[in-house]
């Protein structure tokens, strides 16, 4: 599994494209390029929804690796925590897993009874071959989260976050099962990290199986910080993307129903109410950035292919713009298209749109910029 983000028309926050991916520029004055996936197409289960950031479908493969990339999850029929590069026990490690291993279920449960009345140390051990909760729906939680990278032999301490207020069950799924609760579950998670030094707690998000509950989670979180510090939740600050697990096959452009263009609601909305803008909005470094991002999907990943003649095609040249207009205190997502040709020194790539009409399918397409768009 891999993470992306879920959009619905009724998640309403700012900042639903994942804006860390080039820490040299401002991420809240950029485009993005990426792509839009059909979920009937891809044939995806929404079994594992994180309404924010979480880690959690980061799996290294290496105990070297840093273990904030990931989290662990428990493994039932095991008795352990399969995490990124390392094997856990919230009760030790030896008679309960032997029990296991073994088939006798009937005596781990005992031997795993007596563990918690007696007591016994928590245990976690380097394990290279152990890939954390990217291999198991990146259903998990975070256990080292900001201790520096690999487990060591000075670092074996191991927190195992209890069931309480936000967490159901040992992998960290959320204990709200209406979208009343999921909201009322979001505002206390804000409550308790509003005075954070770092306040994106992503290793406490927890997880659902359910979109009606993901987009209550997802909302209700905006909706609080908004209450408690309307800074950080302003598009200048706010990390409005969610983290759902995907099968990897979800790059194969084969899935694709088009390239996208995200422009960050700082850009496309203006200083007046209802004003929005596209990409007339970008500078001349930021459509240099944009060319760029259009130039590696075209020649280095090559999920792309650029000209009129691969309209349609998987990979092909079509794209979307999408962008995010504020109104009546809550953003919504728009598609459109526009014709853009980029006056940055050097650029290559240019939009050729066409309005659709009742027999005309229009079109809306990435083409070189030397080239001329169809009449």
């Amino acid at each position: 599994y891999k993470p992306a983000t879920f959009w619905r028309w009724d998640i309403n926050v700012p900042n639903q494209f994942y804006l860390l991916a080039d820490p040299t520029k401002d991420p809240y004055s950029q485009t993005l390029f990426g792509y839009v996936v059909d979920p009937a197409v891809l044939d995806w289960k929404h079994e594992t929804l994180y309404p924010a950031d979480a880690n959690a479908c980061d799996s290294p493969s290496t105990s070297k690796q840093h273990v904030a990339a990931g989290r662990c999850t428990y493994l039932e029929n095991k008795y352990i925590y399969d995490c990124p590069g390392a094997v856990a026990g919230d009760c030790g490690l030896g008679p309960t897993q032997f029990a296991a291993m073994t088939g006798n279920k009937l005596l781990a449960n005992v031997f795993e009874k007596a563990c918690h009345v007696l007591g016994a140390p928590k245990v976690i051990i380097p394990d290279p071959f152990m890939g954390g909760a990217g291999n198991h729906k990146c259903r998990g939680c975070h256990f080292y989260q900001g201790e520096g990278s690999g487990f060591t032999k000075k670092k074996m301490a191991f927190t195992v976050p209890p069931e309480g207020p936000l967490f159901q069950g040992r992998n960290c799924q959320c204990k709200c099962n209406t979208p009343a609760e999921c909201t009322a579950l979001a505002h206390l998670i804000v409550e308790k990290y509003a005075s954070a030094k770092f306040p994106n707690p992503d290793w406490d998000f927890c997880w659902t199986d359910n979109l009606n509950l993901q987009a209550a989670l997802q909302n209700g979180l905006w909706q609080g910080w908004l209450k408690r510090d309307p800074k950080q939740a302003s598009s200048s600050a706010y990390w409005g993307w969610s983290e759902v697990a995907v099968p990897k096959r979800i790059d194969e452009p084969q899935y694709y129903a088009a390239s996208m263009i995200y422009i960050t609601p700082k850009l496309s909305n203006g200083q007046k109410a209802g004003e929005v803008h596209g990409l007339e909005a970008l500078n001349d470094k930021l459509m240099a950035d944009l060319d760029k991002q259009i130039g590696a999907a075209a020649t280095g990943t090559k999920t792309i292919k650029v000209g009129a003649a691969f309209r349609g095609q998987r990979p092909g040249s079509d794209v979307v713009i999408a962008r995010q207009n504020y109104a009546e205190d809550k953003y919504s997502t728009e598609f459109f298209c526009q014709e853009y040709t980029p006056t940055s020194k050097g650029a290559k790539y240019k939009i050729c749109a066409k309005a659709k009409t009742p027999t005309d399918p229009g079109y809306c397409f990435l083409e070189y910029t030397e080239k001329d768009c169809p009449k």
